[in-house]
């Protein structure tokens, strides 16, 4: 969640699942919810329970990356070991290139499958 912003999507299934979990929601017994998700995620100084939206805090994460990236003397690249020059990132494919770590695709990273559009994703799609 820090280098790329995730698909709603797959923050929509992240996020289920801790409704679920919050509920007791089994795929065989659905509960009550006793409080809208908007209520739970609220600060807890505010009445919430302190659980954090993960749409806003991918882009938080996102954004303070940038900072320190911005505000670094070494560029990210140099302190890294990324393989390739910072461009526009739209020929490197985000999970089967590898784009971060020498060796390494995001992809080698991940356990289960990808969605079909997924896999013809590029860096420029994230940024």
């Amino acid at each position: 969640m820090q280098l790329i912003k995730v698909p709603d999507h797959i923050i929509d299934k992240m996020e289920r699942c801790e409704r679920n979990f919050y509920w007791g929601t089994t795929p065989t017994h659905k509960r009550l919810h006793l409080l809208k998700w908007s209520c739970i995620t609220q600060p807890k100084d505010s009445g919430g329970l302190g659980i954090q939206d993960l749409h806003t805090k991918n882009k938080a994460l996102l954004a303070s990356t940038a900072w320190r990236l911005f505000q670094s003397p070494t560029p990210f690249r140099l302190r890294h070991g990324l393989l390739w020059r910072p461009s526009r990132g739209d020929r490197i494919n985000l999970f089967h290139d590898p784009w971060f770590t020498p060796g390494v695709s995001l992809r080698m990273l991940i356990e289960g499958p990808l969605a079909e559009r997924e896999t013809t994703l590029t860096v420029a799609n994230m940024l």
